[in-house]
């Protein structure tokens, strides 16, 4: 299983580049001030230092926000959030990514939602087209609550309606999380239409983007579901390391979480997971040699 990490706006440099390498890292996922910038040149510079380095993008994260809406109710507003998503598109084919992560809207009055579906459908319809002429296939993220398609069963007919192989989903766990469904109930009902991932935990209510397992998701449980998919594409964390720990702790961990082997011990009946009391990150190898953010 391969993980890759996020990097909104990476730094570009020869010297990040090999730190990132250093670290382990293999893939990521960049966001949209370095997939949208400006200079075309220096974009395609920084993807070849990347892809120099051996490190991949996967997926790319399309910009978001009321100025990038792609179910935005008033027309003008919503071609331009279209043309900027084909720009994305277009980007991100350079970049050698194999799919871009949308939203479908940002937050609104429940009342909204029919009517804000549909201009979603309707700025897919045109996206699906780029989609198609650059080869990046578009993954819907499940959202928020009071967010467009902030349940697993709405993303699921939207993505339904079109059933384009160009068009799927990407989970977000870290949102999954806050809504009444739950990761395991959402997991379910998307799993055949996944593309991509985002890792993330919270603490149930609040999106905080916490490194898995450092929130209340049960982990153990979408760990035994994922490992039946047979996924093979890199799994963006989309948090950074827990408490500014490395990039390489993080995947350390993140192995070490889907392959069961964090260390566990047994307190008052119940099996938990045991934790460092100097750095407070969970251990994991042997109970003879244990590893964790202080052997780092």
């Amino acid at each position: 299983m391969e993980f890759a990490i996020s990097l909104w706006a990476p730094d570009t440099s020869n010297e990040a580049i090999r730190s990132l390498l250093d670290q382990g890292v293999t893939a990521a996922e960049p966001g949209p001030p370095f997939l949208l910038q400006e200079d075309e040149q220096a974009f395609l510079a920084a993807v070849q230092r990347f892809h120099a380095a051996g490190i991949r993008f996967h997926a790319c994260h399309a910009p978001f926000g009321e100025d990038d809406d792609l179910s935005h109710l008033e027309e003008e507003p919503r071609l331009i959030a279209v043309a900027t998503h084909r720009w994305g598109l277009e980007r991100a084919a350079l970049a050698g990514a194999a799919c871009m992560v949308i939203h479908p809207g940002r937050g609104i009055p429940p009342e909204e939602e029919p009517q804000r579906i549909d201009r979603l459908c309707a700025s897919l319809e045109t996206l699906l087209r780029t989609a198609e002429d650059t080869g990046v296939r578009l993954a819907l993220e499940n959202m928020l609550p009071g967010h467009v398609a902030c349940d697993s069963s709405t993303v699921r007919r939207i993505v339904d309606r079109f059933d384009s192989p160009y068009l799927g989903v990407c989970l977000d766990t870290g949102h999954a999380h806050v809504t009444d469904e739950g990761v395991d109930a959402a997991y379910a009902i998307l799993r055949d239409r996944i593309i991509t991932f985002h890792l993330a935990d919270n603490d149930g209510h609040r999106d905080q983007h916490s490194q898995p397992p450092y929130g209340t998701i049960d982990w153990a449980s979408f760990a035994h579901a994922f490992g039946s998919m047979g996924f093979a594409a890199p799994v963006t964390v989309e948090a950074p390391p827990w408490n500014r720990a490395s990039s390489s702790t993080l995947l350390r961990e993140m192995r070490s979480l889907f392959e069961g082997e964090l260390l566990t011990t047994t307190l008052g009946g119940r099996q938990v997971w045991a934790m460092c009391s100097r750095c407070g990150h969970y251990l994991f190898g042997s109970a003879q040699a244990p590893v964790c953010a202080c052997d780092a």
